[in-house]
């Protein structure tokens, strides 16, 4: 019986590629159905066949798993990063428009005196102590305006007799003090005009203040 087997495994490779002729055919057959060992040794032959292929299903599932992952954490830091874009932006805007309305512009009339001038000094830092104030006069006002039309000297002629430009305090405060200092100064009479930055849409402010930076200067 050993040696029968012997035969039959050495044939059970051309058995299965179905190369036999059909007596060896048979002659196997026959033996795998009373031989259980070599019934074992065939099935296991196919087996091993087949395995390679379910290995292959199995990478190629994995490998479309692996990409679809790689797609999905490509896409979730696409997102992080216009996140982390948006709330720098947002914090850039705001930090930017609590700056803007922290600031207002004191235009003084011709007339005021010293006194006067003082007076209004003493109102500002009594309601911030802390406030930056800067006077500039109707001279500095001119030459401000001739710096920035410094390519353009001819549109200013003759105001160097006749000065138009009026003299003013620039304040740096915060915005509850600034709502103070202009309703205290709303109704002196030595004030031309003054200009406060309240209300407006701050991402607005921060795109146009962004697009003219370069003809105002304020980049450099």
């Amino acid at each position: 019986m050993k040696k029968e087997c012997d035969i039959v495994q050495d044939l059970l490779f051309s058995y299965k590629d179905g190369c036999l002729k059909q007596g060896s055919k048979e002659f196997v057959e026959k033996h795998l159905k009373k031989c259980e060992n070599c019934a074992k040794i065939y099935l296991e032959m196919n087996n091993e066949e087949e395995n390679p292929t379910t290995t292959q299903n199995e990478i190629d599932y994995l490998k479309k798993i692996k990409k679809k992952m790689k797609k999905k954490t490509k896409i979730i830091i696409a997102i992080s990063i216009i996140l982390i874009i948006l709330i720098i932006l947002n914090i850039a805007v705001f930090i930017n428009y609590d700056k803007y309305i922290s600031e207002m512009t004191i235009f003084l009339e011709d007339s005021i005196t010293d006194e006067e001038r003082v007076e209004i000094e003493n109102i500002i830092k009594e309601t911030d102590k802390n406030a930056e104030i800067i006077y500039k006069s109707k001279e500095d006002a001119l030459n401000d305006m001739k710096q920035h039309f410094a390519d353009r000297q001819n549109l200013l002629e003759g105001y160097e007799e006749n000065n138009i430009f009026p003299a003013y305090y620039e304040v740096n405060s915060n915005k509850k003090a600034i709502e103070e200092i202009e309703a205290k100064l709303s109704n002196n009479k030595k004030i031309k005009h003054i200009s406060s930055r309240k209300g407006g849409n701050p991402y607005e402010l921060f795109f146009l203040q962004w697009i003219y930076a370069p003809l105002t200067g304020k980049n450099k």
